[in-house]
């Protein structure tokens, strides 16, 4: 009995390897034919694209039946890439492939320079947008906008005017968590103009303006949630923190003193938060949109310019300063 117990689990464990080895290939194998019979689009390097079923692939060639019943064969270095067609409808489906928003916007801004002046005001403006979504997402927008700012420090001086102007453009990933529901973590790269001409404007003590311009630099990082709702409708947000690059000021003092040279200062710390919501209703060839949205900017002291008038040196510098943008926009999406 001890002999045959033994030989018994000499030959048990070989059968289970082989048992288990062949259920592997089996399951292998029928993953293999899943994956097989799955219908792909095949996209090749001269921009042509095919959906079928692989019949067919190695190094050289790859053989795929279109939907139309027909056969194409094509080398396989013409290949771009391969992917599931119920993948791709998975996020076609949710959003489309190419949007170009034009929206109009209103905000309130207030800038602040703590323990030195602020200025306030309403803004108006007008803003474009280009999106490309196919999976990967490419977002390129521009906003233009104009307004009067109410100047406030030891006198006050109201209606000065004053412009913004911002480029950005963004990549990210859409994640389809469902048929109704993508999120997309983003970055890019974006510019940001302001200009404040107060020149040849007084103020209630008598000290004369002059024109400023702010120049920065910055990285966008943020994700944006799109929810397809029944009806036509779509409710989407997005929240942000844009890191600061660098910061360019150029402040014209001889708009205020003759004697005063014109100045720059460099700024290259500071962030923004900025965050919005989205409702839309799909129209027939278009969709409409109102997007509340608040936007925050801190920047530190920039560094010093030093520079003599009239046989006094002095030191220029732009104080540390925070922005606040309250507002929302309305437009279409096509």
């Amino acid at each position: 009995m001890k002999r045959r117990s033994r030989s018994t689990s000499r030959v048990v464990p070989p059968i289970a390897l082989a048992v288990v080895f062949l259920l592997s290939l089996s399951a292998a194998a029928v993953s293999g034919a899943q994956d097989q019979d799955a219908v792909k689009v095949v996209r090749f390097k001269d921009g042509t694209a095919i959906t079928g079923k692989i019949l067919e692939m190695n190094i050289y060639t790859i053989r795929v039946q279109a939907a139309d019943g027909s056969t194409v064969t094509r080398p396989f270095d013409d290949i771009a890439s391969i992917r599931n067609r119920d993948d791709l409808d998975r996020t076609r489906g949710t959003l489309p492939v190419h949007t170009v928003a034009v929206g109009l916007e209103a905000f309130h801004k207030e800038y602040k320079e703590p323990d030195v002046m602020n200025e306030k005001g309403m803004m108006f403006g007008v803003g474009l947008a280009y999106t490309y979504r196919d999976r990967a997402m490419f977002k390129a927008s521009l906003l233009l906008a104009y307004g009067e700012v109410d100047y406030e420090n030891s006198g006050t001086l109201d209606g000065i005017p004053d412009r913004h102007v911002e480029l950005r453009g963004l990549v990210g990933y859409d994640v389809a968590v469902d048929p109704t529901f993508v999120v997309t973590p983003y970055i890019g790269l974006g510019y940001r103009f302001l200009r404040n001409d107060a020149a040849g404007m007084i103020t209630s003590i008598g000290a004369r303006g002059y024109n400023r311009e702010s120049n920065y630099f910055y990285s966008p990082v943020g994700i944006a949630v799109v929810k397809i709702l029944p009806g036509g409708w779509t409710l989407s947000a997005e929240a942000e923190f844009d890191y600061l690059w660098y910061g360019k000021q150029y402040s014209d003092l001889s708009d205020a003193n003759p004697l005063f040279p014109d100045i720059s200062n460099e700024q290259d710390r500071g962030y923004g938060i900025r965050g919005a919501v989205r409702i839309e209703k799909k129209l027939t060839a278009s969709s409409v949109f109102f997007e509340p949205f608040v936007r925050y900017w801190h920047i530190s002291q920039s560094d010093d310019a030093i520079f003599s008038a009239g046989g006094t040196l002095y030191r220029g510098y732009e104080p540390e300063n925070s922005t606040t943008e309250i507002g929302a926009a309305v437009g279409l999406a096509f």
